[in-house]
C-alpha cells in the first residue's frame, strides 16, 4: 500500500510595507536547546543560504530570541528574496515550530531592512510549549550517547521516530513529535532536528513531482538518503519499523530496485557514496534495532530468509547477523491455513530484550544471555502481531488479522534489575565520598583513567556525558 504523499509547500505571504522608518526593537529570551554539544548543520537550498548568508542567520537569530523587529539593513537583500529567505530560514531550522513562514518587511529602495515574523503564539505560549517539546526530545536523546558512532546514533533516532509516530495530514513538526501525528515534511523536520542535537549533519530534500520530502543524512563524511516517512507502515503497524529507505545513494534511491522511486529532486550534497545500498539485511529488518553495549539486535521477519524468525545480533559495519536464538511461531489464517513470514517485535528495557510470537512473549537477559518466557495474564489467543515497551510497562500488538487496525493490551511491568553500579560511587566502594568526585575530576584531567564500571558511575546526571556538572552533583548530595 503506498501514502498519499503531501509536501509542505511555500507557506510565505508578503505583506509590503513602504515605510522606511524603522521603529524599535524589541527582544524576548533565547530558548536554549537540548543538545550538550555542537549541534549538526541542518542544510536546505543552500546556493541561496551562503549566498544570503548574513542575512538567514540574523533572522533566524532574531525569531530565536522572539523579536518583533530584525534588523538587516546591512544585508543587502532584494526585496524580491524575502520569500525564499524566509522559506530557507525555516526549513534550516526545523525548530522555530512558532513561525508561520509568512512576515512583513520595511523596504529602502529595492532592498528589505527589517523583517518582521508571524508567529503563531504569544509568548507565554511559545514558552510553554518549547517545553513541552524539549521534554519530549529530551526521550528521544536519552537513547544515544556520545560512545556510539553517527549510524547508530542515526539508526536509533530514525526507529524512535518512526515507532512513537503514524502518518496524518498535518505538516507540524511539534505536533508529530508531541502527539505522534504527521505528514512528510514533520518527519524530515523531526528527523533533521533530533540528528542535528546529537551532532550529525543533514539536508532536506523535496520533491514537487511525488509532492513528498525527506533528507540526506551526513554519515562519516558521505551523504545519504533517508526517508522516514515511508518507513512508517501503512496503516500503522505498531511496534514495527521499516528500514526500506534507510541510507541510500542518489543512484539507488532514484532507480527504485526493490521499493518505490525517488526522483525529480534537487540537492546540494550529492550522495554519491554507496556504501549501504546493498545492504540487504538491514534493508529488510522490520523491527526495532535495539542498541546495547555496542550491539544492535533486531528480529528477522522475512519469509524463507536465512535468519527467518530469529532473535539476532546485528553488525551495521558488514551488514551481518548472528543468531541469538531461532522462534518456531505460526500465525493462523484460519484453518490449516497460516500467514507467511513473521510478525514479531523486539524492544528493550534495562538492558533486556522482549520478543514476542503469536500467542507469548519472552525477554532476553543481555548481560546473562538468559532466554525466558515472559509471565502475563493478557489474552494473545494466537493473535499477538508485535509488541512494545512504554512507559517500562510491556504492551502486546493485538489483532484478527496483519492487515486490520491493531490494539495495545497491556502484558504487564517490565522486570526490575538491581543496578550494576551506585551512581556517583566511582571507586566502587559503596558509598559516595568526596574520593569520588576526585576521582572524576583526575578523569577529566586526563591523570587517570577509567573502566567501563567506573565510567557508568561517574555519568552522575545520565546525560552520557562525564563533566564537572557530575562532580557537582556528588558534590551536592554529600552537603
Amino acid at each position: 500500500m503506498t501514502k498519499n504523499k503531501s509536501v509542505f509547500t511555500k507557506p510565505i505571504s508578503i505583506i509590503l510595507s513602504l515605510i522606511i522608518v524603522i521603529t524599535s526593537l524589541s527582544s524576548a529570551a533565547v530558548f536554549t536547546t537540548s543538545a550538550a554539544q555542537t549541534e549538526g548543520v541542518v542544510s536546505f537550498d543552500e546556493s541561496f543560504y551562503l549566498k544570503n548568508k548574513d542575512a538567514c542567520d540574523k533572522v533566524a537569530d532574531g525569531i530565536k530570541n522572539l523579536e518583533q523587529h530584525i534588523d538587516i539593513s546591512d544585508c543587502k537583500l532584494s526585496t524580491g528574496d524575502v520569500s525564499e529567505l524566509m522559506y530557507v530560514v525555516t526549513y534550516r531550522n526545523p525548530g522555530l515550530f512558532y513561525v508561520t513562514g509568512a512576515c512583513s518587511y520595511y523596504i529602502s529602495g529595492n532592498y528589505a531592512t527589517v523583517i518582521v515574523p508571524k508567529y503563531s503564539y504569544s509568548t507565554s505560549e511559545i514558552e510553554e510549549k518549547q517545553q513541552t517539546l524539549d521534554s519530549v526530545i529530551d526521550k528521544y536523546l536519552a537513547l544515544v550517547d556520545n560512545s556510539m558512532s553517527d549510524v547508530q546514533k542515526a539508526v536509533i533516532l530514525h526507529d524512535e521516530l518512526v515507532l512513537r509516530t503514524e502518518y496524518a495530514y498535518d505538516p507540524s513538526m511539534y505536533n508529530l513529535l508531541t502527539e505522534g501525528k504527521g505528514q512528510c515534511i514533520a518527519y524530515a523536520f523531526a528527523y533533521a532536528r533530533l540528528l542535528s542535537l546529537v551532532g550529525i549533519d543533514s539536508e532536506i530534500i523535496s520533491s514537487a513531482k511525488m509532492n513528498h520530502a525527506w533528507l540526506k543524512v551526513k554519515i562519516d563524511g558521505e551523504y545519504y538518503n533517508v526517508d522516514p516517512t515511508w518507513d512508517d507502515p501503512i496503516a500503522d503497524k505498531p511496534g514495527h519499523v521499516q528500514h526500506t529507505y534507510f541510507l541510500y545513494s542518489d543512484e539507488a534511491f532514484q532507480s527504485g530496485t526493490n521499493f518505490s522511486a525517488h526522483t525529480d529532486y534537487e540537492s546540494y550534497y550529492p550522495a554519491t557514496s554507496k556504501k549501504y545500498d546493498n545492504y540487504d539485511m538491514l534493508h529488510r529488518l522490520n523491527t526495532r534495532l535495539c542498541y546495547s553495549d555496542g550491539t544492535f539486535f533486531a528480529i528477522d521477519n522475512k519469509y524463507k530468509s536465512e535468519y527467518e524468525k530469529c532473535m539476532i545480533k546485528y553488525d551495521e559495519t558488514n551488514d551481518s547477523a548472528t543468531v541469538v536464538n531461532k522462534f518456531n511461531a505460526r500465525w493462523s489464517a484460519g484453518g490449516t491455513s497460516y500467514w507467511v513470514g513473521g510478525y514479531m517485535s523486539l524492544d528493550e528495557c534495562d538492558k533486556i530484550l522482549y520478543c514476542n510470537t503469536d500467542n507469548k512473549i519472552y525477554y532476553y537477559d543481555i548481560k546473562t544471555g538468559e532466554l525466558n518466557e515472559y509471565t502475563t495474564d493478557a489474552e494473545l489467543n494466537g493473535k499477538c502481531y508485535g509488541l512494545l515497551i512504554k512507559d517500562n510497562q510491556v504492551y502486546a500488538v493485538i489483532a484478527d488479522n496483519p492487515n486490520t487496525t491493531a490494539s495495545l493490551v497491556l502484558a504487564g511491568d517490565c522486570i526490575k534489575r538491581e543496578p550494576d553500579v551506585i551512581l556517583g560511587d566511582v571507586n566502587g566502594d559503596g558509598v559516595l565520598t568526596i574520593a569520588d568526585a576526585t576521582l572524576i575530576q583526575k578523569y577529566l584531567a586526563n591523570i587517570v583513567s577509567l573502566d567501563s564500571k567506573q565510567l557508568a558511575a561517574a555519568d552522575v546526571n545520565q546525560d552520557g556525558t562525564i563533566d564537572v556538572i557530575d562532580v557537582t552533583k556528588i558534590q551536592m548530595s554529600l552537603v
